[in-house]
Parts: C-alpha cells; structure tokens; sequence
C-alpha cells in the first residue's frame, strides 16, 4: 500500500512520491524544502503537511500528510497529466491508509493486539526452552532462533517484518493461531527428544498446513492481497 501509519496518522513516504511523479526523490527533497522555507517564512505551521526524518540533522526523507500530497501536486509535479494521475494515486492510497488506521484504533484490534502479545511471551517462552535444548544438543546457531522463527510466523500470516502493528484484524487473528500451534509443536519436540533441526521443519509444516486451512476457510482482505 505503501502508506505510513504514524501517531495514529497516515502519510506517504517521499521516497514513494518521488517516482509517482518523474522526479528523482533529491530533487523532491529540494522542492519540498523550498516550500517549507517559504511557509515557514510566512509564519505558517508545516508539520501538518511535512514530517522531516533526519539524521544527524540532514533530512534524509519526508512523511507527507494528505495536505502535504496536495501541496506536491500543485507546485512540483511537472505536467498536468503527471499531476491528475498522482492525485488520484495518493487520493487512494489515504482512503485505504485511513481504512487500515480506523481498524488499528477499533476496541476490536486492540484486544486482538493485547491478545497477541499474550501469546507471544508464551511463544517466546517456548523459544527460550528450544534454545537452550539446542545448546544443549551442540547447536551453535540458536541464538537466531527468535529471529528465524518469529520470521516464519511473519511470513505465514502475510507479515514484512516490523509491521505487526499494522496487522488487519484477520493477520492478528491469524498470528494469535499461529503462536499458539508453533508453541505447542516446539514444546512436544522438545518433551519427545526430537533433533532440534526437526523441530524447525515440524513447525514450518504445521504453520503450512495452517495457511492451507485458513487459505480455504477465511476471506481475503484487500490490504492483504496487496502485500
């Protein structure tokens, strides 16, 4: 989708703007920093529209707000076919952005969230065992495990890591299963003395099994298709 959902507010990455209008993203950051000078000198707040992250006080990218689109499209989209057909982009991608956003904040998801943060620590219990087991076993990798696995759960549910918190409600009903089965199957390998690299494969079979399941049973959402 390509949208940025920050202080419970949605933007667009300038970087994903750049190419959305011809412009090489340099040449948009120089835009858009005209256009802040030239508001700011006029007293006008521009954090409703630019949200600059810098690093060591350069600014190395921008999260546009709707407005801050708008501005884009008036003053640096270099023709008015570029520009219509860029309104029409961002004019979607808030609609959706702003959809998504309305779900994150419903009393719904957030105990679905609270939910599976329960079964994460649950999870990662079963990961704390499974690491020492392995340890135990030689293996001289498990200190990854929480990456490797926490990643294969990711996949399973149609998660890019780092974006569970923009979880569908459907992605967090499907990641609470996900925890719970993969938790169960790492703790019966372990109690049934199984190698520990079979235990990885006993899991990645079982979360198959359960995508297969859900993939025949639940609705796909269009934020997930689009992932």
């Amino acid at each position: 989708m390509n949208i940025i959902i920050y202080n419970n507010q949605v933007y667009m990455d300038s970087r994903k703007v750049a190419p959305l209008i011809g412009l090489e993203h340099d040449a948009l950051l120089t835009g858009i920093n005209h256009m802040v000078d030239i508001l700011r000198d006029n007293g006008q707040d521009t954090d409703n529209k630019f949200i600059p992250v810098k690093k060591k006080g350069d600014v190395l990218w921008y999260r546009l707000s709707r407005s801050g689109c708008d501005a884009v499209a008036v003053e640096l989209t270099p023709d008015e076919t570029t520009r219509l057909l860029f309104i029409n982009e961002y004019t979607d991608r808030f609609r959706r952005g702003e959809k998504k956003l309305k779900q994150l904040l419903s009393e719904d998801w957030q105990r679905k969230r609270k939910m599976n943060i329960s079964g994460q620590l649950s999870f990662h219990d079963a990961i704390k065992e499974l690491v020492t087991y392995a340890e135990q076993n030689g293996s001289k990798n498990a200190k990854f495990y929480y990456t490797d696995y926490n990643r294969l759960l990711n996949r399973t549910v149609g998660l890019a890591e780092g974006e569970r918190d923009e979880a569908t409600s459907l992605q967090m009903d499907k990641l609470n299963q996900a925890n719970m089965y993969a938790g169960e199957v790492i703790k019966q390998g372990i109690a049934d003395g199984a190698d520990y690299h079979n235990i990885y494969k006993a899991v990645k079979q079982k979360l198959a099994m359960l995508k297969e399941f859900w993939d025949l049973t639940m609705p796909r959402l269009p934020e997930e298709v689009e992932r």
